[in-house]
């Protein structure tokens, strides 16, 4: 399916087109430069607002750890401002790998990983969607 890039984002384009709109949206992204610099951005979209923050990692970190610390940067900011009111939260991240990491969470042994677990739990029920796959930012 990555053969074909225009299905991607029209695929992308009908989940996004399909979040409620008083839905808290977290965008993530984890990158690594040329020279073993590394960084994670989030970009969240809430109800009459929008927070975009970035940071830099600790060089040679890989893109999988980056990843993983945006989505734990994300779901910390929507956790300390509980008092506005979302219906649903959404993860969207164009990570697959992490994703499937955080599912398996029984035999999570990183760090990283274990810090964004307590999340899931303080959030309702069946209000913690995550995609993954092309995003359009």
């Amino acid at each position: 399916m990555s053969d074909h890039p225009e299905l991607l984002k029209q695929l992308a384009l009908r989940v996004i087109d399909g979040i409620p709109l008083d839905a808290a949206k977290i965008y993530t992204d984890g990158s690594k430069g040329e020279t073993n610099i590394t960084g994670s951005g989030v970009l969240i979209e809430l109800p009459g607002r929008v927070i975009k923050f970035q940071r830099r990692n600790a060089d040679h970190a890989s893109v999988f750890r980056t990843e993983l610390i945006a989505i734990m940067w994300g779901l910390s900011f929507i956790n300390n401002i509980r008092d506005l009111a979302f219906s649903e939260i959404w993860i969207l991240t164009d990570s697959r790998s992490s994703i499937q990491h955080l599912s398996n969470w029984p035999s999570i042994g990183d760090s990283t990983s274990r810090s964004i677990l307590p999340f899931f739990n303080s959030f309702r029920i069946g209000t913690l969607f995550i995609y993954s796959g092309p995003l359009l930012m």
